[in-house]
């Protein structure tokens, strides 16, 4: 089961969007900024490392962090550690990045100030999830 998917900003940690499907954790602002420090924390660790931290284990959830560095944004998702959800996870990420560089110029013109903007995403996002769920209970009823 996927539980959350958190759109911010890299550097500052600013929550951009923010999409609930199960509430597990409590205040956004705060586990963005905890993902954002995580992630810095472990890139000082790993500098001389090929690769950067983009994913934790954390309880029973697993943490993606998803980069795209063009727009300077994180696309985090939070799930479960079963096999088929990480498939699913890998399968819809390219998707959604496809979709954010699609309203491309909602980044590159942002002012830092106005989340509202970024709405506009909620209802694409959550049909490639519906779509990536159905396609999953269909294979399994198989």
């Amino acid at each position: 089961m996927i539980y959350h998917i958190i759109l911010y900003e890299t550097n500052s940690g600013k929550l951009i969007l923010d999409i609930v499907f199960k509430e597990i954790i409590g205040e956004d602002s705060l586990f963005t900024g905890f993902i954002s420090a995580l992630k810095s924390f472990g890139a000082d660790i790993l500098k001389n490392q090929p690769k950067n931290i983009n994913m934790i284990k954390f309880d029973n959830l697993i943490i993606k962090i998803f980069t795209i560095a063009k727009l300077n944004i994180d696309l985090v998702i939070l799930f479960d550690p079963e096999p088929e959800h990480y498939k699913m996870v890998n399968e819809i990420l390219p998707k959604i990045e496809t979709i954010i560089f699609e309203y491309e110029t909602l980044f590159t013109e942002w002012n830092g100030m106005n989340l509202n903007e970024f709405q506009i995403l909620t209802e694409p996002i959550l049909n490639i999830i519906r779509k990536s769920i159905f396609a999953e209970a269909i294979a399994g009823a198989l």
